[in-house]
């Protein structure tokens, strides 16, 4: 039996050492029994509200008909712009972001995405999580949000963070289910 020099040895373990696996930030493994609200803690941080944040980060939704994203205006409904129709028998699907400001473009943003109520609608695609009710993603990179029931009004609300910072919350958008059928 023959026997590997040392500096093999040293070289074979230098290299399994230095193999590396991405990491997963907060976004993908915050569980489905995380609510996002600002009394739950996330990476020994309270959630922190969007009345509190250093930049207005607002949800956008992209109009199908030119690419446009449009963004939304904290507690109010959107009007969003003529695009698919719908009714009670088909359903509607829309990309959903956040605009990030410049500066936090060149930083690694994560974010989490929930809709509500329950069942009207649901996150599909890459990200997908909760059962469809949350979708997480990195930065500008969009989401798929597929809505059932077009009579039902929903509430968007997302999380993000930067690194290791306290995940902050965005102003919600509401969809009210009378306007899905200018979509």
């Amino acid at each position: 039996m023959t026997r590997l020099p040392r500096t093999s040895l040293f070289l074979c373990l230098f290299l399994v050492s230095t193999i590396t696996s991405p990491v997963h930030g907060f976004a993908s493994w915050l569980r489905c029994y995380v609510e996002l609200e600002t009394d739950e803690v996330v990476m020994n941080h309270h959630i922190q509200p969007s009345t509190v944040a250093e930049h207005d980060i607002p949800i956008q939704v992209q109009n199908s008909n030119d690419g446009t994203w449009s963004s939304t205006v904290p507690s109010t409904i959107i009007q969003p712009t003529a695009t698919a129709k719908t009714t009670t028998t088909t359903t509607t699907t829309l990309q959903i972001r956040l605009e990030l400001p410049q500066e936090l473009i060149r930083q690694d943003v994560q974010w989490v995405i929930e809709v509500t109520p329950e069942g009207a609608a649901e996150f599909v695609g890459n990200g997908r999580m909760c059962e469809g009710t949350r979708a997480h993603s990195r930065n500008e990179e969009p989401v798929t949000l597929t809505i059932k029931d077009g009579s039902t009004p929903l509430k968007l609300v997302a999380g993000y963070a930067a690194g290791h910072e306290a995940v902050v919350l965005t102003p919600p958008m509401h969809i009210g289910g009378q306007l899905l059928d200018e979509l």
